[in-house]
C-alpha cells in the first residue's frame, strides 16, 4: 500500500503561524504535523508516498529529504494552489495511485497515530469517523443499515449523520480505479477544481462504488485549521495520561487500549526487563525512562512522569487500572467548564480475592489534576501536591477506574510487608505508641468492615477488613521498632 499525503494548500486562517511555512511544518507538542503525518504511516506500514506540495513547497520537499533519507517519497507539485481544491491534488497522484491500494490523509490532522494503524488494516475502501456535536462546516456522514456511507458533504442533514469525515480513508485498488475516472469526469469535462474531493466519493455512492464507515471516536484526532486549534493541540483543553511501570505486560495492553481515546500516553518505564517497552512503543506511548536503582515503589518516579506530560491535563493510570468510556467522556466535559477544580479525586473499583469489592462508596483517588505546579511526594501511599482547589467526581456511577489487580494472600501479605517498610520511613516521627497499638488496628476493622460495608461481601469483606487491622498492627509495630533499636543503640 502507498501513502498519499495532500499537503498543497496556504492555510490563510492561520496567519500569522504560516507566513513564513506550510502549516504541516508547524509543530505540536515539539513535533511538526508531517512528521507525525509520516510516522502514523510507516507505522502502518507503508513505505512509500505521495506527497503533493504547493505553498512552499521547496520548504517542505527539503524538509521530508532531510528528515526521511531512506524513505521512498514521490514528490508532486500542484502550481495553481491557490485557485483550486484538494480534489484536483488528489488528481494529480493519479500516475502513482491509480489501480493500487493507498492511504490518503490531508496533512493538517492530529491524530493518535493507532488510528492511521487501524484505518490501514481494513479492507476494502473505508473511510475514519468522528462522532462529536456537528455543525455547519464540518463534512458530515451518514450510513446505511450496514455501515456503509449513503451520504458525505458539509450539507448534509446534521440530525441524520453518524459523525464527521476526519480525513482519512482507505481506497482499495478497483475503488482508486473508478475514482480517477469519476475525477476525469469532474475535473476535465465539468471544471470542478475548487471542491472537495469528498464530492467525488458521494457520485460514486450513485454508481454503486461502496465506502465502509469507520467509528474511530475511541481514538483522539482534530483538524487544525485555525490559530485556537493549534493552541489546544499544544496542551490548551487537552489530556496527557501518565502511566508508571515496571515489569508491567501482565495487564498493560488492556489498560492501553482503554485510553487510547486521550491526547497523549506517556510511559515512564523504570527500566523493565521484560517486553513492557515493546508493548507501550507498539501502542504509539511516549516513552521516558526514570533509573530503577533501588527504589520498590513508583512513587519516586510519580513527579517526573508528571512533568514529562505536554497537556494541560494530567491522568495518572496505573498499569493495572482501566479507565471506562464513561470517565473520559466525563473529564473532558470537566474540564471544558469554568469552574473546573484544579484536581479531582476520582472513584476506582478494587477486586479482592476473585470478586470487585461491594463497598458504599467507591476508593477515591487522587488522579486528575492540572500538570503546572504538581508534585508527587516520594513515598506509598502519598497523594499529589495540587496547586489549587482539589475535589470529588461525583458523575454517572459508569465513570470510574476499574482496578485489575487480584491479588493472592500470599502477595497480599509481601505487598503489605514492602508498603509498610515504606510508610514507616515517612511517619517514623510519629509518636505512636501503646494506645495506638491497641486503639488503630480496631478502628480500621470497624471502618472497613462496618461503615465501609466490607460486611456486604460475606467471608470475603471479614477477611479484607481484618487485613486492614493487620496492616495498621504491622506498620505501628515497625514504628515503634525502630525507635526501640535507636534508643537501645544509643543507650549501649
Amino acid at each position: 500500500m502507498i501513502g498519499v499525503i495532500l499537503a498543497a494548500g496556504m492555510a490563510r486562517r492561520l496567519r500569522p503561524l504560516t507566513d513564513d511555512r506550510p502549516k504541516c511544518l508547524l509543530s505540536v507538542g515539539g513535533q511538526t504535523l508531517i512528521e507525525r503525518t509520516v510516522d502514523a504511516m510507516q507505522g502502518a506500514g507503508i513505505d512509500e508516498l505521495v506527497v503533493v506540495t504547493g505553498y512552499r513547497a521547496d520548504m517542505l520537499r527539503t524538509f521530508l529529504t532531510d528528515h526521511y533519507p531512506t524513505l521512498r517519497i514521490h514528490f508532486i507539485d500542484n502550481p495553481d494552489y491557490e485557485h483550486n481544491n484538494n480534489i484536483f491534488s488528489l488528481w494529480l497522484t493519479r500516475p502513482l495511485t491509480d489501480g493500487r491500494d493507498f492511504l490518503l490523509m490531508d496533512s493538517d490532522i492530529y491524530c493518535d497515530p493507532a488510528l492511521v494503524a487501524h484505518i490501514a488494516a481494513q479492507s476494502g475502501t473505508a473511510l475514519a469517523v468522528q462522532r462529536h456535536e456537528l455543525g455547519d462546516e464540518e463534512v458530515k456522514v451518514i450510513t446505511d443499515d450496514e455501515g456503509y456511507v449513503s451520504e458525505i458533504s458539509k450539507t448534509c442533514s446534521i440530525a441524520a449523520a453518524v459523525g464527521e469525515s476526519v480525513g482519512i480513508e482507505r481506497i482499495a485498488a478497483d475503488y482508486s480505479t473508478a475514482l480517477f475516472r469519476e475525477l476525469e469526469q469532474m475535473i476535465d469535462r465539468e471544471g470542478l477544481i475548487d471542491v472537495f474531493y469528498e464530492l467525488a466519493f458521494e457520485r460514486l455512492i450513485a454508481q454503486g462504488h461502496r465506502f465502509r464507515a469507520i467509528d474511530t471516536t475511541h481514538f483522539q484526532s482534530m483538524e487544525l485549521d485555525t490559530v485556537e486549534d493549534f493552541e489546544r493541540a499544544n496542551g490548551r483543553g487537552q489530556i496527557s495520561v501518565v502511566i508508571n511501570t515496571y515489569n508491567a505486560r501482565q495487564h498493560l495492553e488492556r489498560v492501553l487500549k482503554s485510553v487510547q481515546g486521550f491526547d497523549e500516553v506517556v510511559v515512564c518505564d523504570m527500566e523493565s526487563t521484560d517486553d513492557t517497552r515493546d508493548i507501550a512503543a507498539r501502542y504509539g506511548c511516549r516513552i521516558v525512562t526514570f533509573p530503577k536503582a533501588n527504589h520498590k515503589s513508583a512513587e519516586p518516579a510519580r513527579t517526573f512522569a508528571i512533568q514529562s506530560a505536554r497537556s494541560e491535563w494530567v491522568l495518572v493510570v496505573d498499569a493495572d487500572e482501566l479507565v471506562t468510556p464513561e470517565l473520559h467522556d466525563e473529564l473532558y466535559r470537566q474540564i471544558q467548564q469554568p469552574d473546573c477544580p484544579a484536581g479531582l479525586y476520582l472513584p476506582r473499583q478494587n477486586m479482592f480475592l476473585g470478586m470487585f469489592v461491594r463497598d458504599f462508596h467507591y476508593d477515591f483517588q487522587l488522579r486528575f489534576f492540572r500538570r503546572e505546579g504538581t508534585t508527587w511526594p516520594p513515598y506509598v501511599h502519598t497523594f499529589p501536591t495540587v496547586q489549587g482547589s482539589v475535589e470529588k467526581l461525583h458523575a454517572q456511577r459508569e465513570a470510574r477506574l476499574i482496578h485489575l489487580m487480584d491479588e493472592t494472600m500470599h502477595e497480599y501479605v509481601d505487598k503489605m510487608n514492602q508498603y509498610t517498610d515504606n510508610e514507616t520511613e515517612k511517619k517514623r516521627q510519629k509518636g505512636y505508641g501503646l494506645g495506638s497499638l491497641l486503639w488503630r488496628p480496631q478502628w480500621r476493622f470497624f471502618k472497613k468492615y462496618v461503615l465501609d460495608g466490607s460486611f456486604r461481601m460475606g467471608t470475603r469483606g471479614l477477611i479484607r477488613a481484618m487485613m486492614a487491622a493487620m496492616y495498621q498492627y504491622v506498620l505501628i509495630s515497625k514504628i515503634m521498632e525502630q525507635r526501640y533499636r535507636q534508643q537501645d543503640g544509643s543507650e549501649a
